[in-house]
């Protein structure tokens, strides 16, 4: 339990400072004078961090011993944060960012803590209730991060350094040493080229909100991300000591659920980006509700707070139910909750409800197939499967971010020019569409043996 705590708190500050840069760009921009497209490397450069440290320190993890590797990501955080709030201008304010994305690690080196410490009936709680602190964690930001740079500026970033080296000295101290390792050399070459990738094609969709898919900055970036993919697959095939075992990434128990995780991330991403613009735009237009930032995130409350309780109780449901079931049921409810946003969202109980819904779906497909990797693989596999998982996932919040808000910008009132609500609707189409082919890969995801004592029978064996 004090392991589970100690990852708890540094998954918490996490997403709490990644989200809360958000509402704070306007005035970080100001005070550190930079323009708007400047500033928004504050995010961007977070982003780009923490996409490719997730499978990297998951297989760090898997060589070298959790513990070590998640006590370093700590103190990577602590510097950047630290950094960050003693920034003197935008550069120095963005390698800080740079370093605190290091800290999206943390999810794959959970994710395989849990399995080494923790009772096997008592992963999936474990791992729904990680899940579910980070989508507080996420909202918590969301909500504070706005004030904190109103008062503090960036230096409020001081103090979550100081609880990030707090959170390190306990990581070191509480967290048990493992026999697990694999040992050996870091296959840097593969790490490259996945890193010139994951960066290539998170830039072209970045650009591609204002630039469009065919313009000189994006098609050049998208033809390099797939290069670069299919050279990397090349050089990981024939590497004897692959970053990422491409046998690995061909097995349906890992593949499957990933692919899941790029849909559910989408679907869930595009109703997080799209209601508060809807919650913010003035009531005169007939469909807006007026609501301020702050505002907007309390509409968001009640999706978190079912996820909050979703994802325990996915792990619970697991010892009952095979994980596919699971999977099948959140990606149904996500399904019917986002379309039904296409065709009520006037009123605010209609946001509320359906956020609620969609958040137990999430919260049970995301759990689910999370866990699922975890018990599958070999432990030497725990951190880098989760990782590339994890990495799926952060891959469909991008594209659908980038989705939602290009359909509200291509679909203006010419009166007001505000989104049209032709425009909202559309999204949530879009993002319901998503969910359904998370339902669809659902029935791929390999079916679940179980002994007669009702746990979960993939720890002693695996699953193709």
């Amino acid at each position: 339990m004090p392991t589970l705590l100690v990852l708890l708190a540094g998954v918490l500050i996490y997403t709490t400072l990644g989200s809360a840069i958000v509402p704070g760009l306007v005035r970080f921009q100001a005070d550190l004078g930079a323009s708007p497209s400047a500033a928004a490397w504050l995010f961007t450069g977070f982003l780009l961090a923490a996409s490719i440290a997730t499978p990297v320190a998951g297989r760090l993890g898997d060589m070298y011993g959790k513990r070590r590797v998640v006590t370093w990501t700590f103190a990577i955080m602590a510097a950047g944060a630290l950094v960050s709030g003693l920034a003197p201008g935008l550069p120095v304010m963005i390698a800080g960012q740079l370093l605190l994305g290091v800290g999206a690690g943390i999810y794959p080196l959970a994710y395989g803590l849990a399995r080494e410490v923790l009772p096997a009936r008592s992963v999936g709680v474990a791992i729904g209730t990680i899940g579910g602190v980070a989508t507080a964690g996420g909202l918590i930001g969301y909500l504070v991060g706005g004030g904190l740079a109103d008062a503090f500026s960036h230096r409020w970033l001081l103090g979550a350094g100081a609880a990030m080296l707090a959170a390190t000295v306990a990581a070191r101290l509480v967290i048990p040493g493992s026999d697990l390792r694999l040992g050996g050399a870091l296959d840097v070459g593969g790490v490259l080229l996945f890193a010139a990738s994951v960066v290539a094609l998170l830039l072209s969709v970045t650009y591609a909100a204002d630039d469009g898919w065919l313009s000189w900055r994006v098609t050049p970036l998208l033809a390099f991300a797939v290069a670069g993919a299919a050279g990397w697959i090349r050089y990981e095939s024939r590497h004897p000591r692959p970053f990422v075992d491409m046998a690995l990434l061909r097995r349906r128990v890992v593949l499957a659920p990933s692919l899941i995780a790029l849909a559910v991330g989408f679907s869930s991403v595009v109703v997080f980006v799209v209601v508060p613009q809807l919650v913010t735009l003035p009531v005169e237009t007939g469909y807006g509700f007026g609501g301020t930032t702050a505002q907007a995130g309390l509409y968001l409350l009640p999706t978190a707070l079912a996820f909050l309780v979703a994802g325990p109780a996915a792990g619970a449901l697991e010892r009952v139910l095979p994980p596919r079931a699971v999977i099948i049921g959140g990606a149904l409810l996500m399904a019917l909750s986002v379309a039904a946003l296409a065709l009520w969202h006037r009123e605010p109980w209609q946001l509320m409800a359906a956020g609620a819904v969609m958040g137990v779906g999430y919260g049970l497909a995301f759990t689910a197939m999370t866990s699922l990797i975890v018990r599958a693989v070999a432990p030497g596999e725990t951190g880098v499967s989760t990782g590339i998982s994890t990495l799926a996932r952060t891959l469909g919040e991008t594209l659908g971010s980038q989705a939602g808000l290009s359909i509200l910008a291509a679909r203006l009132d010419p009166a007001t020019g505000v989104p049209a609500e032709a425009g909202f609707g559309l999204a949530f189409v879009l993002g319901a569409g998503a969910a359904v082919l998370a339902l669809v890969g659902a029935f791929a995801v390999p079916k679940e043996k179980r002994p007669a004592d009702g746990s979960a029978g993939l720890l002693g064996g695996r699953v193709s």
